[in-house]
């Protein structure tokens, strides 16, 4: 009896143990445009899209068994990157490196896991190895390490420009030719996780941090969420979403675009979801979780048209272009403001004995009441000299006099009115068919009225 009880929980555990490896999703890493590695810890297979768009699959079982540093990992929680025939996998927070090369997988650092980097950026550049950034030992860095193949380590990358300088935490990551941008991140320390909101560029080829400017309030800036997003590269673009959400952003930095859909059809991919030419391929446990299947969208026919369009970021650009078209709109303002003052009549009020405004006044003589009074009742807004030299005209006074006495009134007048309203009152012109006809008329920005008293 003992050992039948004995036989059950043996047989129980054995059967535990199975489902616990056919529950295990396996690691897809992208190997070109048409094919994909599916790595479990028994062996890879690599799937293909032949002419007719259908996946054949060639399994082969490892040659060699997996390091034990990595057997006791879930392979899905490990980064990896492809090189064509060979596949390097980091460990959870760097340091130790693995890679997937004729058929085995080996362990090729001299390194050990520090766990100083999670959450970091695992990348390939001219077939060098990157780690960017990350979380370890309560606060997040900005650390750039490439893989020495030489010795075996990770060395320290001199970096230089606008370093985000508090560390990159749970950062969105996109690399496009010589250029990784880096945003949407979190400054963390033992106390606090602070959301930067500014949009950075890395050049590869210089190693040169540069600010782009602050991204779009779209972007939710909590810590909590920040670990549930799943994150996407697809082609010039990431898309960004969360597990079961039929909402995910389609984000093109060097475009400064993010496009926005709603699709219920993308709603089950997860972390270890791929893209290979414009399929998704993702895995799904099956509802007794005791296996799972693949599965493949094509994503064109999802992206057709974005419910909503808006800027990743405020591109300096852009803000100068703003600058310059608003500053050209204010001067241009400005100067009709002042081109309007400097045409537009300024009205100024006759009465028998003074011109006035509403606020200051200056006293006339009878004579210059009598001019003033020609010129605003004139239809052609002049007066002819000899009209006003008539009235000045006396028998007992010779014609050189009366002249004089007209120059003085005009004179006179003229001067009272600058000194008081700062503006010449009467100016003088002659006809330009006989320059001997000479007229006088007021100021072109004056319009003088005359009121009854």
């Amino acid at each position: 009896m003992i050992l039948f009880f004995r036989f059950l929980v043996l047989l129980f555990c054995f059967l535990s143990f199975s489902q616990e490896l056919v529950t295990e999703l396996p690691l897809l890493v992208k190997k070109d445009s048409i094919s994909f590695y599916s790595f479990s810890k028994k062996g890879v297979s690599v799937f293909s899209f032949n002419d007719k768009g259908k996946l054949t699959e060639d399994y082969k079982g490892y040659d060699k068994p997996i390091p034990r540093s990595l057997e006791s990992l879930e392979l899905t929680g490990v980064d990896a990157v492809s090189n064509g025939d060979i596949v390097y996998f980091i460990y959870p927070g760097g340091g130790i490196l693995y890679r997937f090369k004729n058929n085995v997988i080996e362990r090729i650092d001299e390194s050990f896991a520090h766990r100083n980097q999670l959450s970091g950026k695992f990348f390939m550049y001219n077939k060098n190895l990157y780690l960017l950034g990350g979380y370890g030992y309560w606060e997040s860095n900005s650390y750039l390490t490439k893989f020495n193949f030489q010795s075996g380590s990770w060395d320290l990358v001199s970096v230089s420009g606008q370093t985000p300088k508090k560390g990159i935490n749970q950062g969105s990551y996109l690399q496009k030719d010589n250029v990784l941008y880096v945003f949407n991140f979190y400054e963390t320390s033992a106390t606090s996780s602070i959301y930067n909101s500014n949009m950075y560029e890395l050049n590869l080829d210089d190693f040169r941090w540069s600010k782009k400017g602050v991204i779009n309030s779209i972007f939710d800036n909590e810590i909590e969420k920040a670990y549930s997003y799943i994150k996407l590269s697809f082609s010039e673009s990431l898309i960004v979403t969360f597990p079961k959400s039929f909402v995910f952003q389609l984000i093109t930095p060097n475009k400064n675009l993010v496009e926005i859909y709603k699709t219920e059809q993308l709603n089950q991919f997860t972390e270890n979801s791929i893209i290979v030419g414009d399929n998704l391929i993702y895995n799904t446990l099956n509802a007794e979780n005791s296996g799972f299947s693949m599965v493949v969208k094509t994503l064109s026919e999802l992206l057709s048209s974005p419910s909503k369009k808006e800027l990743l970021y405020n591109d300096v650009v852009v803000f100068n272009i703003y600058l310059i078209v608003a500053g050209s709109i204010l001067l241009i303002l400005l100067l009709t403001v002042f081109v309007y003052f400097k045409t537009s009549h300024k009205a100024f009020y006759l009465s028998s004995d003074s011109i006035y405004t509403e606020e200051k006044s200056i006293p006339i003589t009878k004579n210059e009441t009598y001019f003033l009074k020609l010129l605003t009742n004139s239809r052609s807004d002049l007066v002819e000299n000899t009209l006003i030299l008539n009235h000045f005209k006396n028998d007992s006074i010779s014609l050189d006099a009366s002249i004089k006495r007209k120059n003085n009134m005009i004179s006179s007048l003229n001067k009272k009115f600058f000194g008081r309203f700062d503006i010449i009152l009467i100016t003088k012109g002659s006809d330009p068919k006989d320059s001997r006809q000479v007229y006088y008329t007021l100021s072109p920005s004056i319009k003088l009225i005359s009121k009854k008293t």
